[in-house]
């Protein structure tokens, strides 16, 4: 719509729509509505009658707006605070009143990570990108006489990440972790690195994709022991059925028995890491043969965590993602969290 009075130029301007000049203010409303339109920064009186109010708050003079009465009041009262009803535009007044409502703001697109993350100039919008991230941990030095849980973000079965301004308002955002989120600490080749510089492989939630992709794999440590080099003090544990073969690259393992030790140049004892089809294990000092870590194995529920040979990736339930297209940073501070300590990386609309 072409504009032609005074009105429709400033309008139409704010708007998007016209990109001219606009003519210098003139009346009382001329100079808030140049305000709004971006073409005018000086000084503008002090509003009198009602729509001046509105017309001021709008620009970002005022602050203060009475409660709308008119079709008129409720578009001015939206723009000055982007909310409220509106009906559907009668006049050429309300057209552009209306286009300027739903005008898409001119954000900036950014990434921030960590498990807290401060974002200083975030715009009240819905995020981009939401991807959580998981780990594992062990309280202690884990062998076979004396082993240690291992403790996985989310274990027990969710993950709660919170969005808050810093003051009052906040939303939650759960996420269904049933088997946890468990992750290994390697030297490279990770999916992300956290504060202090340790990278890890590990299960991961992508919201803006949908889904959950597994890098990794809890499992009861079984199978048959098809090698023994006693010389090297280590067993060979077939776990192709496992995890996959991954030739031609060592990754370590977590496991409630032993040692996750790398880089892995050596023969350490209790030293535990995931190559080709098998689990090396160097174990010498705690079984004397194969038959005896097998009855081991067979009476003791050993957990091992090792990295698949291929990634596996499935659809999130369709509740969660529409949770998460629910939730939204405010402006101009948010702060996003979880229960967990789960590394994040979020992408969000910032203020230019």
């Amino acid at each position: 719509m072409k504009p032609i009075t005074r009105k429709e130029y400033y309008l139409a301007k704010a708007a998007g729509t016209y990109t001219g000049p606009t003519p210098p203010p003139v009346l009382r409303e001329d100079y808030y509505l140049a305000t709004l339109a971006g073409d005018y920064s000086g000084y503008c009186p002090a509003p009198v009658t009602r729509l001046d109010m509105f017309m001021s708050a709008a620009a970002g003079l005022t602050s203060y707006v009475p409660q709308p009465i008119t079709r008129l009041e409720m578009y001015w009262y939206n723009i000055a605070k982007g909310t409220g009803y509106v009906p559907e535009p009668a006049t050429r007044e309300e057209q552009l009143l209306y286009a300027i409502i739903h005008k898409e703001p001119q954000y900036i697109d950014k990434t921030a990570e960590g498990s807290t993350i401060l974002l200083t100039d975030s715009a009240e919008a819905s995020f981009t990108a939401l991807t959580i991230y998981g780990h594992s941990t062990q309280s202690g030095t884990p062998s076979p006489d004396n082993p240690v849980p291992i403790v996985s973000a989310g274990d027990e079965g969710e993950i709660n990440v919170s969005v808050s301004d810093g003051g009052t308002q906040s939303q939650t955002l759960t996420l269904s972790t049933p088997g946890g989120l468990p992750g290994i600490p390697v030297t490279s080749s990770g999916n992300y690195t956290d504060e202090s510089g340790q990278q890890w492989i590990c299960d991961e939630i992508d919201y803006k994709r949908g889904k959950y992709v597994q890098r990794v794999k809890c499992a009861r440590l079984s199978g048959n022991i098809y090698d023994t080099e006693i010389s090297l003090g280590r067993y060979i544990i077939n776990i192709s059925n496992i995890f996959g073969s991954i030739p031609n690259v060592r990754y370590p393992v977590i496991t409630s028995v032993a040692s996750t030790i790398e880089p892995i140049t050596q023969s350490i004892q209790n030293q535990i890491f995931q190559y080709g089809d098998g689990i090396y294990w160097y174990c010498t000092d705690y079984f004397s043969s194969k038959e005896e870590l097998q009855t081991f194995l067979e009476e003791n529920d050993v957990t091992i965590i090792g990295h698949l040979a291929e990634p596996i990736e499935t659809d999130l339930p369709a509740e969660e993602i529409a949770a998460y297209k629910a939730l939204h940073t405010y402006s101009p501070t948010s702060t996003v969290s979880n229960d967990a300590e789960a590394w994040m990386k979020v992408g969000y609309k910032a203020n230019p």
